[in-house]
């Protein structure tokens, strides 16, 4: 659960404006912050304390996660007030399935300091939308197809390293029905 406040965000520009319109009145008083404006700076300072995302209960070592919804293929393509996702041109249909699998992602070859880690799951549960089966998907990178070994670029390849594998990959969605239901523990 997610607890944002937009108030935090707003009062330094709004300390701001009024110190700025403090320093420019002629009162002997104006660089004295007033009772009102100490008073705003100290629910600031509590709102500040208390503000962001809050992570009630951690869970390790999840192996799989359950999507409430799904998204669907062609989200806002080609009619742009259909406004039916609000993240913009992300994945839709099985790509937005297979975003939460290992090995969808392919690893970076150099990683930063700064790059987070890729969250990845064994298996995504969801309900279809069509027929309201629940079902179980996984996924892994399987040989779909070789390589016409006549292709010039193979052949380099194959000249630099004899052992060039000829196999085309591809990450592939297996559907199944979910073992059992378990009822959720607290």
């Amino acid at each position: 659960m997610r607890t944002r406040f937009a108030f935090p965000k707003l009062l330094p520009a709004l300390l701001l404006s009024l110190s700025l319109l403090g320093a420019c009145s002629s009162s002997p008083h104006a660089a004295q912050p007033s009772e009102r404006q100490a008073k705003a700076m100290a629910m600031w300072q509590e709102r500040c304390k208390t503000a962001g995302e809050k992570i009630y209960k951690t869970v390790e070592n999840v192996e799989g996660v359950y999507l409430m919804k799904l998204r669907p293929d062609g989200i806002n393509y080609g009619d742009q007030f259909k406004l039916d996702d609000p993240y913009g041109s992300d994945f839709g249909g099985d790509a937005y399935i297979r975003s939460f699998l290992h090995g969808f992602y392919k690893p970076l070859a150099n990683p930063t300091a700064e790059t987070p880690p890729r969250v990845a799951f064994g298996y995504v549960e969801a309900l279809d939308p069509k027929g309201g089966q629940r079902y179980r998907y996984t996924g892994e990178m399987k040989a779909i197809g070789k390589m016409d070994v006549n292709a010039p670029n193979v052949q380099v390849d194959l000249k630099r390293n004899p052992n060039f594998d000829l196999n085309i990959y591809s990450f592939v969605l297996t559907v199944s029905l979910p073992p059992a239901i378990r009822p959720v523990t607290a």
